[in-house]
């Protein structure tokens, strides 16, 4: 009798913490119900995001609500239910408006040309308010400092939304190549940054990572700028040490120089193309 009473009060526990729902998510479940009825993994995972949301109270939930935000925007987009939502005669742009307005902390629109699909970006502004609800009030402190230091280099370097594209090396046109910011201060700005908060604290090294992976790709491969060239070269120079280059990417590095010296300036840019 006392195993199974043990039991019982197990299942329960288990029971009543899965149906504990945030205000949040509770106002988002119907739009849920409605474009993705099906998935009840998701329903838990939005659930759990918003849950820890609600009750942030320390810098490895906040690491944990970064992930996590990434990795559910993926499974928004890849488990919405199209076909249904056609067979019930909803606009395209209906269904955006029911996503945005309901889904707090996810950018919802669709791809450019083509067929529809759906795309689903993070707003990460969303995570850093609740952060500073619950964390960054009163004096500075070693927390506050982490998580704004780290934010700060994130909105920086992908501003609070994370779409396709980065402050650092973006479209500017359908039919241009990518424009590199190379030049800007930039570049070395955010690499400087990243080396003295990564000194200091383990938050957000998995964004901090692909930011600087994402500079040294700009640096090597990009070839159209929006700065003038001595500028484009002088910070090109300052960045190797910062980019920890493989000994392949020191020779691209210096075929790079090569190529910013004796390239006229209205040829580095997309006008000049």
């Amino acid at each position: 009798m006392y195993k199974v009473s043990i039991g019982i009060i197990l299942f329960l526990q288990a029971f009543i913490g899965y149906t504990q729902q945030s205000d949040v998510f509770n106002a988002a479940l119907p739009t849920l119900n409605k474009y993705f009825s099906e998935d009840e993994t998701l329903h838990k995972r939005v659930n759990d995001f918003y849950d820890s949301l609600e009750n942030c109270h320390d810098t490895s939930t906040v690491d944990w609500l970064f992930r996590e935000q990434g990795e559910v925007s993926a499974l928004l987009a890849n488990n919405f239910e199209l076909n249904k939502i056609w067979s019930e005669g909803l606009t395209i742009e209906q269904i955006l408006k029911d996503l945005n307005k309901s889904l707090l902390g996810f950018q919802f629109n669709e791809t450019d040309a083509g067929d529809f699909h759906l795309l689903v970006y993070p707003n990460m502004q969303f995570i850093f308010d609740h952060a500073s609800k619950h964390l960054l009030n009163g004096e500075p402190d070693e927390t506050s400092l982490k998580i704004k230091g780290g934010f700060d280099i994130i909105f920086d370097a992908w501003s609070s939304v994370k779409h396709n594209y980065t402050t650092y090396c973006y479209d500017i046109c359908c039919d241009c190549a990518q424009e590199s910011a190379l030049g800007s201060g930039l570049h070395s700005r955010l690499l400087t940054a990243i080396v003295i908060y990564s000194a200091h604290s383990n938050m957000f090294s998995e964004a901090l990572k692909e930011i600087k992976q994402g500079i040294k790709n700009d640096v090597l491969y990009t070839y159209a700028f929006s700065s003038p060239k001595n500028a484009i070269i002088a910070e090109f120079e300052i960045l190797k040490p910062l980019l920890e280059l493989s000994e392949e990417e020191v020779l691209i590095y210096e075929k790079k120089s090569l190529y910013l010296q004796k390239t006229p300036e209205s040829a580095l840019h997309n006008y000049g193309r």
